[in-house]
């Protein structure tokens, strides 16, 4: 009863934690997981922001059956953002990813377009 009472509460005030991994930032793909352990009916919000400038999101709401199998949530959890689709920038940018309006990395993760290399 307690343990649902300070759930409830949790839900009411926002706070709870997510656990989330970082499975692959490639050239073109960023993705992972990320499970709101308060609500995990609830998909997570997953952004790619540069500065204050959001460049991309994502629901965090594909089924995985390897976090089914590992019992986290309901095993919809699973994310992926294309990164051919932003805007076009021929510097190199530093973003950070965001999840449920929380910065997750530490270091910036760095994308260059293949003219990056050219230039």
């Amino acid at each position: 009863m307690i343990r649902k009472l300070k759930n409830l509460i949790k839900r009411i005030l926002g706070k709870g934690g997510v656990q989330y991994h970082i499975d692959a930032v490639s050239a073109d793909m960023i993705s992972g997981w990320a499970c709101n352990t308060t609500n995990p009916a609830k998909p997570c919000l997953v952004e790619l922001k540069s500065g204050d400038k959001v460049l991309a999101t994502a629901q965090a709401a594909t089924l995985r059956e390897d976090l089914v199998a590992a019992g986290v949530g309901n095993g919809c959890h699973g994310f992926g953002i294309q990164l051919d689709m932003l805007p076009f920038s021929a510097e190199a940018r530093e973003v950070h990813l965001y999840i449920n309006s929380k910065r997750v990395t530490s270091t910036p993760i760095v994308l260059k377009s293949s003219f990056t290399d050219i230039l």
